[in-house]
């Protein structure tokens, strides 16, 4: 039986590897981004709990599979340190299965979020007050420098 100490060490060693994806990995940090954007500008639609569900549980599918394959490339990298045709193909594998489901995130997104009247009340929203803009703006500034910073 495992004491609690156990159970706390991997909940922090957890979440020091998603503290070392977010801060390594530009593409994870660009789905955090654009995640936080739809889950913001989804409050303007009338979204059922179901199709919130739906909305989550796609972005945490993008996610984990961003971070599984993050986890193959450093395997990979590590084990074959030269150029291999082998460790590119499965490097290029894992890539595809994130590719698939950031396809999926896209159609969802489209089918939850493609009304016209909403998307132009939205744009109007931003364009036609000044602190809305400014503070879109700036959201937008921070974002570019979070997507691009690395701390390792």
């Amino acid at each position: 039986m495992k004491k609690i100490g156990d159970l706390k060490n991997s909940f922090l060693c957890a979440l020091k590897g998603l503290f070392l994806v977010i801060n390594k990995e530009r593409n994870f940090k660009i789905h955090i981004v654009v995640s936080i954007y739809v889950l913001y500008f989804s409050k303007y639609y009338n979204l059922k709990k179901i199709e919130y569900l739906i909305l989550i549980l796609t972005i945490a599918l993008v996610m984990c599979l961003e971070i599984v394959n993050t986890v193959i490339e450093n395997i990979v990298d590590y084990l074959s340190p030269k150029y291999s045709t082998f460790a590119k193909n499965t490097k290029d594998i894992a890539a595809g299965g994130v590719l698939v489901a950031a396809i999926l995130a896209v159609i969802i997104g489209l089918i939850l979020f493609l009304d016209i009247d909403i998307i132009i009340f939205i744009i109007r929203h931003i364009i036609f007050c000044f602190r809305n803009l400014i503070l879109f703006l700036v959201s937008i500034i921070l974002s570019v420098i979070f997507i691009k910073k690395n701390k390792y």
